[in-house]
């Protein structure tokens, strides 16, 4: 037996996960009995070996597109307030609850959901590490800003009703100029090596982090978390716009932060998941503007032919 097909003898057939605190992600992955077993051995956490996983790839020419993903109404995200920075050991979290309310609502959302963190998911260059991909394609980073229905549960929770949290994810792609919009968080990653260390960051604008997006094009899926326990419970929203980002700064997050003293954080994604009978429906706002346009010339070229 090869040394090779020892190690994934073991991480299927020995290594077992014992609840949705003890997992990480395939880079952690290593031959001996006591390995996590990577994102393989996810499958036996709570919901993670379920049939509405996420994250996904994105076929376009299979999306359906629902003229009722309207305009996403974003409350409270051109507010600067203070939040808390962390390690969490698998990512660098932002979160966002405190006193100021920061919403989502519309957009075929079915109601209001307020933002409970955001985070980040990467690879270990500049080339790939985004969780979703669109057409087989991944981009060098997502961001996940995280809501949840006012009266359900907690955004990390492991049980819930379907559509109790909604995930807005955005792609990021490498410039040669810095994103000064992400100075604030990335300057202060050195501070936040180690797993459960914590800064404070002030006056951060969310609108600000999102502004190179067209928050009116987008998809919509039924999903799950990315991360242990894999709740399906979550309404995803995707945004093919990348945000733009300088291609130093994205070597920051997988250089400068840590899972532990001795491993760097890198390649912090699950892989997309099988999307089975799932429908992934695309924003209708385009389209519905497009129609107006067509209609407002037509009546025009219509007044001019029968003008006397």
């Amino acid at each position: 037996m090869t040394f090779a097909y020892l190690c994934l003898f073991l991480s299927l057939h020995v290594i077992r996960v014992r609840s949705s605190e003890d997992w990480c992600y395939d880079i952690l992955n290593t031959c001996d009995a006591h390995s996590c077993g990577g994102t393989q051995a996810w499958k036996s956490i709570e919901e993670c070996g379920g049939n509405k996983q996420s994250p996904i790839n994105i076929v376009t020419r299979k999306t359906v597109l629902d003229e009722k993903l309207n305009h996403i109404v974003f409350h409270g995200y051109d507010k600067g307030h203070s939040y808390a920075l962390n390690n969490t050991g698998h990512s660098v979290q932002l979160t966002l609850t405190g006193p100021n309310d920061i919403t989502i609502s519309e957009g075929g959302l079915g109601g209001t959901y307020l933002a409970a963190q955001l985070h980040f998911h990467w690879g270990s260059t500049s080339t790939f590490g985004s969780e979703h991909s669109i057409d087989g394609e991944r981009y060098p980073m997502e961001l996940h800003i995280v809501h949840k229905k006012p009266t359900g549960r907690s955004a990390a929770g492991s049980s819930g009703e379907a559509g109790s949290i909604a995930v807005l994810g955005f792609f990021f792609e490498v410039q040669t100029n810095n994103n000064i919009n992400f100075d604030p968080i990335i300057k202060e990653l050195p501070k936040i090596q180690a797993k459960d260390s914590t800064v404070t960051l002030n006056d951060i604008i969310l609108q600000n982090l999102i502004k190179d997006v067209k928050t009116d094009n987008y998809y919509r899926y039924e999903g799950s978390l990315t991360t242990p326990p894999c709740s399906e419970v979550v309404t995803w929203t995707v945004f093919p716009d990348p945000i733009k980002i300088g291609e130093s700064q994205l070597k920051e997050f997988y250089t400068r932060v840590y899972y532990s003293s001795d491993a760097i954080m890198t390649d912090n994604f699950r892989p997309v998941q099988e999307i089975g009978s799932r429908t992934v429906y695309r924003s209708g706002v385009e389209a519905i503007l497009s129609h107006s346009t067509f209609v407002f010339f037509s009546l025009v070229v219509a007044y001019f032919v029968s003008a006397p």
